[in-house]
């Protein structure tokens, strides 16, 4: 994984030897829609982010009356006061937080912005910043996040969603297709292998499948010959030392009669 910096810090984007991509951006600037705006936002390419959390702290001029503890002007003088904004987000490709006023409005003239973001595998955070700097502050530095939240599960692995499938058939005799879902969340190809009875009512192909790093793919279940009594059975998605074992469930549709 490569990491690089643009000379005024303005962005950081990592570069994974697959080539997908994930940036750390800190931007300003002015359009019609909404006047003047500055912020940051988190962007990849090539595949999702798991997780994504941006911290803001705008700063704005203000001017010193007394002093005070960390101050770095003397009273009267121009020094800065800054507030904090966050967001966050999941299982998306663009996170963004940022300020906007009217042109002519007072908006803030700087922003320092730490980012964090899991993708690719591992956890990854950095400040980005937009605006002058260094500034004479009212007061002490910001202080940015620590660690990673502890709603985020821990990096890598796969993921199965759901756990259970109910396919529901219009008749006796018909069929019913349902899927699940799995995310590679590692940082490289993943071969996953299905394992099925082939009780010739649950029917599952192809039993092997390559998910590229951060790519989801579906597994097929299709239900044939369906049964007053319904049908019931498992399978296993392997990955590595990784198992997950999906529960099915085959019925007549409640209600539904042949046409």
């Amino acid at each position: 994984m490569q990491r690089w910096e643009s000379p005024d810090l303005s962005v950081v984007e990592y570069r994974a030897p697959d080539g997908q991509r994930m940036r750390f951006e800190a931007y300003t600037g002015s359009d019609f829609l909404v006047g003047r705006k500055i912020g940051a936002r988190i962007t990849t390419l090539g595949s999702q982010f798991e997780y994504a959390a941006i911290d803001n702290f705008y700063f704005l001029p203000t001017t010193a009356l007394e002093p005070g503890a960390g101050q770095d002007q003397a009273v009267g003088q121009q020094v800065h006061s800054f507030y904090r904004e966050s967001a966050t987000g999941y299982s998306g490709s663009k996170l963004a937080k940022q300020e906007w006023a009217v042109l002519g409005s007072k908006i803030p003239g700087t922003v320092r912005s730490w980012c964090r973001a899991q993708w690719h595998g591992a956890n990854f955070s950095h400040e980005v910043r937009t605006g002058p700097f260094p500034l004479a502050l009212a007061g002490g530095p910001p202080n940015f996040p620590t660690g990673f939240p502890d709603s985020w599960d821990a990096p890598g692995g796969i993921r199965v969603n759901p756990d259970s499938l109910v396919l529901n058939a219009k008749f006796l005799g018909d069929t019913a297709v349902g899927s699940v879902q799995v995310r590679n969340r590692e940082g490289s190809r993943q071969t996953i292998a299905v394992n099925a009875a082939d009780d010739g009512h649950f029917i599952i192909s192809p039993r092997m499948y390559t998910i590229r790093a951060g790519e989801t793919k579906r597994v097929s279940v299709k239900y044939e010959g369906a049964t007053r009594a319904g049908n019931t059975g498992t399978f296993t998605i392997a990955a590595g030392q990784q198992r997950f074992v999906v529960s099915l469930r085959g019925a007549i549709r409640p209600g539904a009669e042949r046409p």
